[in-house]
C-alpha cells in the first residue's frame, strides 16, 4: 500500500480467512471490492475492480435512488 498509495479504504485481515469480517461478508477471494453507501449499507457485495472497464456503469447503476 505504501508503494502505490491507492485511494479508498483498505482492510487487512490479521487473522487470515478466520476473520469475522470475512465470514460475515462472505469474502471468498482477495482482493474483494465492496460498495458501501453513505449510511453504511452494502450496495454491492461483489463490486468490480476500479480498473475494470465496466466500473463506472456499475457505480452509476448501483447508486441510483
Amino acid at each position: 500500500l505504501k508503494k502505490y498509495n491507492p485511494g479508498g479504504v483498505h482492510l487487512i485481515s490479521r487473522e487470515g480467512m478466520e476473520e469475522k469480517f470475512i465470514e460475515r461478508y462472505q469474502v471468498s477471494s482477495i482482493p474483494r471490492f465492496i460498495l458501501i453507501d453513505r449510511s453504511g449499507m452494502i450496495k454491492l457485495a461483489e463490486a468490480k475492480a476500479p480498473s475494470d472497464s465496466g466500473t463506472e456503469a456499475m457505480l452509476r447503476n448501483a447508486l441510483q435512488p
